[in-house]
């Protein structure tokens, strides 16, 4: 069991923009409003391969905002061609390194979308030697595949993450994005571990 304390310290890393925010949230504002968790976040592209670039920088700075995060590092990797190699493994070891870490987010390993998986498996790589609980989370193009053994439960938190996705107003005609959708996700999940709405998750490594 993952136990949850005060002032933890939450690093989220996602692919492209909106991937944090999609999967887990609602748990992060869980995090920030009931523990006082200090939070950094790391995205490595802009998703310029379906969306203008800029326009979805400042989406990811308004969803930074929105989720009081410490610090939000955007940075330039092609949409569509993340690779993970040493590179992608080192921008991931310094940023633990210099914000310690005790939970980490990041997208699950056996992730389709390439840029997900690459991203996932960095992380592991980037953490092999560390303490940090790692929580892999999953995104549409694992759901059929995804067993997860942790859920949190997100009902106080449900209107704020609906609010929170809808800054990312470019990526509104994408189904996925509708808050019909996401509620019934969220339901699902909760069904599972008897609340209303909740985010699940595939707790890798914890020492808390």
């Amino acid at each position: 069991m993952l136990t949850l304390s005060k002032n933890l310290k939450v690093l989220a890393i996602g692919a492209h923009p909106d991937d944090i925010e999609l999967s887990c949230g609602g748990t992060l504002l869980k995090l920030r409003k009931e523990y006082d968790a200090d939070i950094h976040s790391l995205v490595f592209s802009k998703g310029e391969l379906k969306s203008n670039p800029l326009i979805r920088a400042k989406e990811q700075s308004k969803a930074g905002e929105f989720l009081d995060v410490s610090e939000t590092k955007l940075l330039d990797y092609k949409d569509g061609s993340i690779i993970s190699d040493s590179s992608l493994v080192n921008e991931i070891e310094q940023l633990v390194k210099e914000c310690q870490p005790d939970l980490i987010f990041t997208h699950h390993i056996d992730d389709i979308h390439q840029d997900h998986r690459n991203v996932g498996w960095a992380t592991l790589s980037a953490t092999r030697r560390k303490k940090q609980a790692i929580l892999l989370y999953p995104s549409l193009f694992i759901r059929d595949r995804f067993i997860p053994n942790l859920y949190i439960d997100i009902s106080k938190h449900l209107d704020q993450k609906l609010k929170l996705l809808s800054l990312f107003k470019s990526q509104r005609s994408n189904e996925y994005m509708d808050p019909e959708v996401i509620k019934v996700q969220a339901r699902e999940s909760g069904l599972h571990c008897g609340c209303k709405y909740a985010e699940e998750f595939y707790l890798s490594f914890w020492t808390l």
